[in-house]
């Protein structure tokens, strides 16, 4: 798993898995970790050896010193200890011996087949767990394989072919764990076993396209797919406006009749200066009758 280490004999190594299999333990260490360390770390282990998660310890061995194999597949470092110690078979550095050939390709089989319980939101963080694409191998739906930097699964039944690789033959894989993919771009077909399924999703010229029939082997935009547009976002709602403040001290007008007289305690502006009406239906002129100046 990703961010999973292993400290044996005051050394810590990136750990892409292990096991522990009747009174053994098996690592799988990234060449990228110096070999003449892993060597040495487990040659001269009379230790804990500890399994961390980023760097909590997750799980402790006790009494693993009997180095059994390092086997070196260029990539991977296959390292097995047991608990009884034999100073005869403490350490077997076996590049291309075929029984620790034989024995390195079973325990990737365990891995490869204990990998297929991960979930695919999982997976991709695991990638070295699948086996690899080949040809001619019989792929059943479902079955996940890597394929340049990225994990595929099947999702029709074939047995593959050289030029039916995950990365172009979008009618039998579809690539795992990439949001970014929903649009992949578009490939031209070569045949049926790359076409386009019906509501496939593709990318092409700048637009995003989805097919409208099975076996598609058109050019989005000359004929059988419905380009996808974006539905403009809906605006944000805009804030009521505040209304605007009212003046407490209008300006006075001079009233026409009864029907605009102010009424008593009415407020009103002039001369500068500010009034209260001191009397009812008044028609008076502040500062002459009927109000009082304010001094608010």
């Amino acid at each position: 798993m990703a961010n999973q280490y292993v400290r044996v004999s005051g050394y810590t190594f990136t750990l892409n898995s292990f096991a522990e299999v009747d009174d053994v333990l098996q690592f799988e260490i990234p060449c990228t970790e110096s070999y003449l360390d892993v060597r040495q770390a487990f040659k001269d282990n009379t230790g804990d050896i500890e399994i961390m998660y980023v760097d909590k310890v997750m799980q402790t061995y006790s009494g693993y010193a009997s180095l059994k194999t390092i086997v070196d597949d260029l990539s991977t470092y296959f390292v097995t200890i047991g608990k009884e110690y034999n100073s005869d078979e403490a350490l077997q550095i076996i590049v291309d011996s075929v029984p620790s050939v034989k024995e390195a390709k079973e325990f990737r089989a365990s891995i490869e087949k204990m990998a297929t319980s991960i979930p695919d939101e999982e997976a991709e963080k695991d990638i070295w767990a699948f086996p690899k694409w080949s040809y001619p191998v019989s792929y059943n739906v479902g079955d996940r394989v890597q394929y340049g930097s990225y994990l595929y699964k099947c999702v029709q039944a074939h047995t593959s072919q050289s030029d039916w690789t995950p990365d172009v033959a979008s009618a039998l894989f579809t690539r795992i764990g990439s949001p970014s993919e929903e649009w992949p771009e578009w490939i031209q077909p070569t045949g049926a076993h790359n076409a386009y399924a019906f509501g496939d999703k593709v990318s092409h010229n700048g637009k995003h396209w989805t097919s409208d029939i099975n076996a598609n082997v058109w050019e989005p935009g000359v004929a059988q797919w419905t380009e996808e547009v974006e539905p403009e976002p809906e605006p944000e709602p805009q804030p009521e406006p505040e209304p605007e403040p009212q003046d407490e001290w209008l300006e006075w007008v001079q009233p026409t009749g009864s029907q605009d007289v102010y009424s008593l305690g009415a407020k009103v502006s002039h001369n500068g200066k500010h009034w209260v009406s001191t009397v009812a239906n008044n028609s008076w002129e502040p500062g002459v009758y009927g109000w009082e100046e304010s001094t608010e």
